[in-house]
């Protein structure tokens, strides 16, 4: 939470709140370093998955597990499956 939100609570809901503020801070953080840790093991390791993204809803948190696999045998059976029939 910013200064100026803290501004307007008492000093005790400031006081209760400081701890899970920080921890919520460090959590938002840490997400954003995986993140971009993906991010950058996708460019680096899987670059089909660029084109990939393109398709709306469709990201690397989507994508990069899916092109991980691609020697898992369940993957094999699910990208040669027929599901029109």
């Amino acid at each position: 939470m910013d200064a100026e939100k803290r501004k307007g609570l008492s000093a005790e809901l400031q006081i209760a709140l400081e701890p899970r503020l920080r921890a919520i801070e460090s959590l938002s953080q840490q997400i954003l370093d995986y993140n971009e840790r993906m991010e950058q093991m996708a460019r680096d390791s899987y670059p089909e998955i660029a084109r990939l993204k393109q398709v709306k809803g469709v990201g690397t948190l989507l994508m990069l597990p899916i092109t991980y696999s691609k020697g898992a045998p369940f993957y094999n059976a699910i990208t040669t499956t027929d599901y029109n029939n």
